[in-house]
């Protein structure tokens, strides 16, 4: 989240990011918004009837992927098949 800048203009006060990512719940990794996983990437999810959208960023690396589908399967979300295989890609990124 770059310390809440977005092309050298502030969008959000760095206490603002720091409070956004701060775990509220140690046993689930919820965030306010965002849940913190191994590696301390942090992620969201969502689904509708037809399709399933998953984000997540890790700040160290200013890493991002995100994935939309026209399916909702467990194996887009952390522990499945696709997202370990972007997770792999991304390592190379680094």
């Amino acid at each position: 989240m770059r310390g809440g800048q977005f092309r050298g203009r502030r969008i959000l006060q760095e206490r603002t990011v720091e409070e956004i990512l701060t775990i509220r719940n140690m046993a689930s990794g919820l965030c306010l918004i965002w849940y913190c996983t191994l590696g301390d990437w942090y992620g969201h999810q969502g689904a509708i009837d037809g399709g399933a959208s998953y984000v997540e960023f890790q700040r160290a690396s200013n890493l991002g992927l995100m994935v939309v589908s026209n399916m909702h399967h467990n194996s887009l979300y952390p522990g499945g098949k696709i997202h370990a295989l972007l997770r792999r890609i991304s390592g190379r990124y680094q």
